[in-house]
């Protein structure tokens, strides 16, 4: 990614100790009554911006800054998708957040370095954890709010309609069985789904414990690696199960709605 460009100047003038002496010498100026204070600060702050603003130790400490502002903003972000879980899966992931952190702080002890891109791979680990917790939690609403065996008895009051119907209403009869039985369809795969998704983050977790008793040895270095790799193996399955299900989430029923309409319009005339 890009460095964004900095106005190093208007941070130097910006800077907490620069505007705290201009304003002493301003201070100074009305208590002496007197401009010397004042003719002291430009000349000392026109050094000032002519030399700090381009060195190498100012403008690293202008990114920290950013940096730490920017992970500010990242853990607010997180806190609030947390919020945003059930109180199970949140006391489920704050386990595996901790495990995340201590197999990091262990690894980082690896005297011979090899691991060092496991470390990295953890920390995407956790952003793609969060959102499988994410995924899960959604179709487990989904699920709560659709019945299953109502939508059954439907498709079958509509199959007897069909049987009865003159043909005008038998087109949009058939119409509609077709797409409730697609929305049954669609809901059976999201309940499907919604259990692999379960099953891996049940898997992804007891991967993540053997790897952070792994860490704890040290022993097989590269075991933590294969472990690790399996790991994001499992993780991929449960992500592609999300996809799939989004996929069929995403298609609207607006098919199901204009059937409806046409079909009420059928049986106005037939009456």
């Amino acid at each position: 990614m890009a460095k964004p460009e900095r106005n190093y100047t208007l941070e130097a003038v910006t800077y907490q100790y620069n505007l705290i002496f201009l304003a002493f010498l301003m201070l100074l100026s009305v208590v002496m009554w007197s401009a010397m204070p004042l003719t002291l600060a430009a000349g000392v702050e026109m050094i000032y911006l002519a030399m700090v603003p381009g060195t190498e130790v100012f403008q690293r400490s202008v990114e920290n800054k950013y940096r730490a502002i920017e992970a500010d903003n990242e853990r607010k972000k997180l806190e609030s998708r947390v919020e945003k879980l059930p109180l199970d899966r949140r006391a489920r992931l704050e386990q595996v957040m901790n495990l995340i952190e201590n197999t990091r702080a262990n690894l980082t002890d690896d005297p011979e370095n090899m691991l060092s891109g496991v470390e990295s791979r953890l920390g995407a680990f956790q952003e793609r954890y969060l959102g499988l917790c994410e995924a899960e939690h959604n179709y487990r609403t989904l699920m709560n709010t659709v019945n299953e065996g109502a939508l059954v008895r439907e498709i079958a009051g509509v199959e007897q309609e069909i049987k009865s119907a003159s043909s005008r209403v038998k087109r949009s009869l058939e119409e509609r069985y077709e797409v409730l039985v697609k929305r049954l369809e669609r809901m059976r795969l999201v309940r499907d789904n919604g259990s692999i998704i379960r099953n891996q983050l049940a898997t992804i977790e007891d991967t993540l414990k053997l790897i952070h008793e792994s860490s704890l040895t040290m022993r097989n270095p590269q075991s933590v690696s294969t472990q690790l790799d399996d790991l994001l193996s499992e993780m991929q399955i449960a992500e592609d199960a999300v996809l799939e299900a989004e996929s069929v989430v995403g298609s609207n029923d607006s098919r199901l709605e204009a059937f409806e309409r046409e079909l009420e319009e059928a049986t106005s005339e037939r009456s």
